[in-house]
């Protein structure tokens, strides 16, 4: 009897671990992510080929990034024969490609600004933490009117891009910093991400740099967490006041409904969702996920609640990541200031990959509305 109640004590004892595990892991995975596996290719001739994946069939361009950091464009599909699918291979950087290899499906069809075919320099934003690499591309209009495109959590400048050609024809300025821990600004301990909580500090140190350099007005484009962050500025930056309009793309806006989504997709107990959030929040605990200090999720929720300025969403009702029903409230909950636009099912932040003219346009044409009226309100203040 002892050794039976020996055994079913040591099997609890092992699921509570292997719990604690699976809910660390979880919530490593948001704060830290989890590299994607890498896909093989081969060159045919002016193409490349690859096994033909749900990703590898898609429609629209997307990036194909290498371990030594070339990166290639991926464009439209030109056929598909048994397992494999060809597509138009668009320009390299960064090196050569070999013709045959692997790397990671990215989203990324722009490495910098240079492809844009923009004149652009390097800037450097200081912040609490040491200066942050930002890019800064001039307007060729009214200078007193920036935008400041904010990228999402695990990734880099370069997946904003797509926003700042969008904004190329309205004339204004376009500013891309990066910030603490995301690979490119100043290092966090843990290495991981503090969801938004932190992070609108470097940028807010973005806008002090586009003021002081004479932005009078400013336009804020934040993809996945890059949207919470410009709640978050909207709510605590002194220079909120300058805000005009606001540009989201694939919106995080709750980090409970994000941690809720991928659990229920991974087909765990609703209470796993629960402990992650626990997990976050909790000194001590936080580090195992990564997190320099514990998140306080109610509070980047409420800043993500209300929006008093123009606001547009795009989203699309395929996001595996951002619950695009979140997207849905968020401008039922704000429909005197906030419009949404949905786009084709895609992949999180994918939107511009699958409706590349589309999304431009909306972007282009709504923003461009803003700033007339902006510039329109500008020129009313200054008349005697």
């Amino acid at each position: 009897m002892n050794i039976v109640i020996a055994v079913i004590a040591g099997a609890l004892v092992l699921a509570v671990l292997l719990g604690g595990l699976v809910v660390v892991m979880a919530a490593r995975s948001l704060v830290i992510g989890r590299p994607a596996a890498p896909i093989k290719y081969s060159r045919v001739r002016k193409d490349i080929e690859f096994d033909a994946t749900e990703l590898t069939r898609a429609a629209g361009s997307y990036g194909l990034l290498s371990a030594d950091g070339v990166h290639a464009r991926i464009d439209a599909v030109l056929e598909e024969h048994g397992t494999a699918v060809k597509r138009t291979l668009g320009p390299v950087t960064g090196g050569s490609l070999p013709d045959r290899g692997e790397g990671r499906w990215v989203r990324d069809v722009y490495p910098s600004p240079a492809e844009l075919g923009v004149p652009f320099s390097d800037v450097a934003i200081m912040t609490a933490g040491g200066p942050a690499p930002a890019w800064l591309i001039p307007g060729t209009g009214d200078d007193a009117v920036w935008a400041i495109h904010l990228h999402g959590i695990r990734t880099t400048r370069s997946v904003v891009l797509p926003s700042v050609s969008a904004l190329l024809p309205t004339g204004v300025t376009s500013l891309v910093p990066s910030w603490r821990g995301d690979s490119e600004g100043p290092p966090t301990v843990g290495g991981g991400s503090s969801l938004g909580q932190e992070e609108w500090r470097d940028v807010d140190a973005a806008l002090e740099f586009a003021v002081a350099s004479g932005a009078r007005s400013i336009v804020l484009v934040g993809w996945s967490m890059g949207a919470l962050i410009s709640s978050l500025l909207l709510q605590n930056s002194r220079h909120a006041n300058r805000v005009v309009g606001v540009v989201m793309v694939a919106p995080v806006t709750s980090w409970r409904t994000v941690v809720a989504h991928a659990v229920r997709a991974a087909r765990l107990p609703a209470v796993v969702a629960t402990l992650v959030e626990g997990v976050l929040r909790t000194p001590g605990l936080c580090r195992l996920a990564g997190l320099p200090t514990p998140v306080r999720l109610s509070a980047l929720e409420s800043a993500a609640e209300r929006v008093t300025i123009p606001t547009l969403v795009i989203h699309n009702p395929g996001d595996p990541l951002a619950p695009f029903d979140s997207s849905v409230a968020f401008v039922n909950q704000n429909d005197e200031n906030a419009e949404l636009v949905v786009f084709e099912e895609a992949p999180h932040a994918m939107e511009w990959n699958r409706e590349p003219r589309r999304f431009e346009e909306t972007i282009t044409n709504w923003v461009a509305d803003v700033v007339a009226r902006d510039r329109a309100a500008a020129g009313e203040e200054e008349r005697p």
